[in-house]
């Protein structure tokens, strides 16, 4: 049944029961019992079962027999994470560090123009991880951009689209990680061992990459293309438009409530920005400093250099034990600062809870039928299968990233795509070639671009997939409806994507004629230009759509 076409029947399901229902959890739990029927020929009386296995291997639960096991958890210390931070954030609000910050930057606001790019400029500072981002950037600048009519939806659009793109750019974050440990599980190697097929270190693989990581570098601009230029079209124009004639920023559905307590006056008077600083700042330098033990860096008694103890973390601990240590230290400043009393701790623990509640079951569930879809339905290699063929080896790059772009959508996981199309386009560009393994880097001048195609493409699913865990975490963060922030996303993504598609066939075409430099600045120029024509023509058509209406 694996290889059958049923396999891409889950994903579509979800999609279709998501934008039918507007019931996010109901279409999750569908998806995953059609996924387990599917795996067990189904076979109800097996399925069941293993949906309930899936779960609670999804949760971990089996490593906490031991300490040592405890640690190599990753899904658990994301969910521990999520809900530290969410604690920190809920005393930032009581204590007034929020209002304080929304006071500074408002002062220095005069329009939503500039309340946007406060947003993607916040961004830039939260790159280490995709979750951490999203959600800290967005529960800090929604009470911002609200008074100035910021659609919600526009929020959550902004704080999504920025928040993987910037963390597969820089090589300090979960992301590197988790890519440079799958290219060296994928056969790239500095030491030569009968499984190596490219001789090059991977994190030398991974900076020199970068810069072929199209799709990142052509969003990121188009992003300040559309807030300074006053781009709307879509989803986000019909918001927008509602907006501001009416205040509405639900676009007459039923408000999102925010479960977050009010402060006092009292609080808003005496409220300074160092109670927003502090924490973050605490956060920041907590999870910089977890990382660099975890990955047993020379300083804190292990053998490794810096970009080694890096690479070499254990990023899901790191986030964790840097939460934690940041939510106690944060719980010291504020009691000793008496903005918060030593008894409402627990009342704040439980309020941080209840806000990320529903969004850590959703996550769960979003892992469960991933889970599904790669490790036993095999979804991503059907659709590998089927649409890579024997083509020349120019097209190589366009035909990775499009693929992963299928395969990432359907699935809903970006590192799971990543982890399905590198193991299988780093020896099928060796045999395009036609050399023996091991290979030097300098003999496959197609591999970067061809990396650079699948990672871009593994991101786009962050962007038009409804099971995506960030777009879930950028809507909950912001306050928006989930479903209306994947609309209005798809209709920015497509766009890039197709301009991400020219830039990847021009990579393929002239690499070897213009050399790395040349081929890169022109692919990028293209993309870029490409993808400015199409959004000024969509807002464009739009205001032509309005005047006629």
């Amino acid at each position: 049944m694996q290889n059958h076409w049923f396999v891409i029947l889950p994903p579509i399901l979800v999609v279709l029961l998501a934008f039918v229902t507007r019931r996010v959890v109901f279409s999750l739990v569908m998806g995953i019992l059609s996924a387990a029927l599917i795996a067990y020929d189904f076979n109800i009386f097996q399925a069941v079962p293993a949906i309930g296995l899936r779960i609670a291997k999804i949760l971990e639960l089996d490593k906490l027999t031991s300490w040592e096991t405890v640690w190599t958890c990753s899904n658990l210390f994301i969910c521990l994470f999520l809900l530290m931070l969410t604690i920190i954030i809920v005393m930032m609000q009581e204590s007034g560090g929020g209002y304080a910050y929304g006071a500074f930057i408002i002062k220095r606001l005069k329009s939503a123009q500039k309340a946007e790019a406060a947003s993607l400029i916040m961004s830039m500072f939260f790159f280490i991880d995709d979750y951490f981002s999203s959600l800290t950037v967005g529960s800090v600048m929604q009470p911002i951009t609200d008074q100035f009519k910021v659609p919600r939806v526009k929020l959550a659009v902004l704080v999504n689209s920025v928040a993987a793109p910037l963390a597969i750019m820089f090589p300090l974050t979960s992301w590197m990680a988790e890519i440079v440990g799958q290219f060296r599980n994928s056969g790239i190697s500095s030491t030569v061992t009968q499984t190596t097929l490219v001789a090059s270190d991977p994190f030398f693989v991974y900076t020199n990459m970068i810069p072929f990581l199209f799709y990142s570098l052509i969003l990121i601009v188009s992003l300040w293309f559309i807030v300074l230029g006053r781009i709307s079209y879509g989803v986000i124009a019909q918001h927008e438009t509602i907006a501001q004639t009416t205040g509405d920023l639900f676009a007459n559905k039923v408000p999102v409530v925010r479960r977050m307590s009010e402060i006092s006056e009292e609080k808003k008077r005496t409220s300074s920005i160092i109670d927003f600083l502090f924490p973050i700042g605490i956060l920041l330098l907590a999870i910089g400093k977890e990382t660099l033990y975890f990955g047993g860096y020379s300083l804190f008694g292990g053998p490794n250099d810096f970009l080694t103890a890096i690479e070499k973390s254990n990023i899901f601990a790191a986030l964790f034990m840097g939460s934690v240590i940041a939510t106690i230290a944060s719980c010291i400043f504020f009691v000793a600062r008496k903005k918060i009393a030593l008894g409402r701790l627990p009342k704040i623990a439980q309020e941080g809870f209840g806000l990320i509640a529903s969004a850590i079951m959703v996550l769960v569930l979003i892992w469960t039928l991933s889970s599904f879809l790669k490790d036993d339905l095999a979804t991503g290699q059907y659709l590998a299968s089927n649409l890579i063929g024997y083509i020349d080896i120019a097209y190589i790059p366009v035909m990775f990233f499009l693929v992963a772009v299928a395969a990432s959508a359907m699935m809903g996981s970006a590192w799971g795509t990543i982890g399905m199309l590198v193991p299988l386009g780093i020896p099928m560009l060796i045999s395009f070639v036609q050399s023996t393994p091991p290979v030097e880097l300098g003999e496959l001048p197609m591999l970067l671009p061809l990396l650079g195609a699948i990672i871009s493409g593994a991101v786009v699913g962050n962007h038009i997939s409804p099971i995506a865990d960030v777009m879930l975490m950028s809507a909950t963060s912001t306050g928006a409806y989930h479903l209306d922030l994947v609309k209005a996303q798809v209709s920015l993504t497509i766009p890039t994507v197709i301009s991400s598609a020219l830039a990847y066939f021009i990579t393929g075409c002239y690499l070897s004629e213009f050399g790395i430099t040349k081929t890169i600045m022109l692919s990028v120029a293209a993309g870029i230009l490409l993808n400015f024509i199409i959004l000024y023509l969509l807002h464009v058509l739009h205001k032509i759509r309005t005047r006629k209406n």
